[in-house]
């Protein structure tokens, strides 16, 4: 294979990450954070499903988040991760040969929307 570009399978020609965040001067202290991550569309390797499909899709993901302190030492603090419930575990069909088969549209499937909740204590 002379002269010809080899790319490594499942890398991203592009990643972005950002975080801004926004705190309360007032007495009780409130934090909030707003993250995205942002990737191009992966290459997905030699083979029937690169040829049928092309590269696995990018994506935009968002997440949100909060603290609250509620005292000196006591913090509550919430994520909502993937904030618009962006589904990335669907399948896409092709042709290989007489059967039909299915490969991820997505290099690597997230959650869906999910909560998490927290409350650190220092003592």
């Amino acid at each position: 294979m002379t002269g010809q570009t080899k790319l490594l399978v499942i890398t991203m020609e592009h990643a972005l990450w950002t975080i801004g965040a926004l705190s309360s001067p007032v007495a009780v202290k409130v934090s909030t954070w707003l993250r995205s991550e942002i990737r191009s569309d992966r290459y997905r390797g030699v083979g029937a499903a690169q040829t049928a499909l092309g590269s696995f899709k990018g994506y935009a993901l968002f997440s949100l988040g909060g603290a609250l302190e509620v005292t000196q030492r006591f913090k509550l603090s919430a994520t909502l991760f993937n904030l618009f419930d962006k589904n990335f575990v669907d399948y896409l069909p092709y042709r290989s040969g007489a059967t039909t088969v299915y490969a991820g549209e997505y290099a690597n499937p997230q959650e869906g929307r999910r909560l998490w909740l927290s409350a650190t204590v220092d003592f």
